[in-house]
């Protein structure tokens, strides 16, 4: 999406997979916590320290995904791993800490309005 937007002149189409980042403010309350530069640590501690890839689903793709049930038992168990790496927490910390606010996206984050002016199939 950024590419398209910055050079419209170079895209032909453009699919739109899931729920692309920066098209709605919105982002589900675990992970602006987890962007939090209080109790975002907290948040991260929590989640790595879940125990089964059961508790992983619930306790974070509940509200990412519409249908948690439907992820596969081995993505969450590699999704677990992944974050189980040595700093792995503070990277996705970092990372959310500099793209959201308490609120949702960060302002210059949301691309929406870029958007509308593409005239390429979408």
């Amino acid at each position: 999406m950024a590419f398209a937007t910055a050079h419209p002149d170079r895209v032909r189409r453009l699919v739109l997979v899931g729920a692309p980042a920066g098209l709605d403010r919105e982002i589900p309350l675990i992970l602006r916590l987890w962007g939090n530069p209080i109790v975002g640590p907290f948040v991260g501690r929590l989640v790595r320290s879940t125990n089964s890839a059961e508790a992983f689903r619930d306790r974070v793709f509940t509200n990412l995904v519409v249908h948690p049930e439907a992820l596969p038992l081995k993505y969450l168990e590699l999704a677990l791993a992944a974050l189980r790496l040595p700093g792995a927490d503070v990277a996705a910390h970092t990372m959310l800490r500099a793209v959201l606010t308490v609120g949702g996206w960060r302002g210059n984050m949301l691309i929406r309005d870029d958007l509308a002016p593409l005239q390429v199939p979408t």
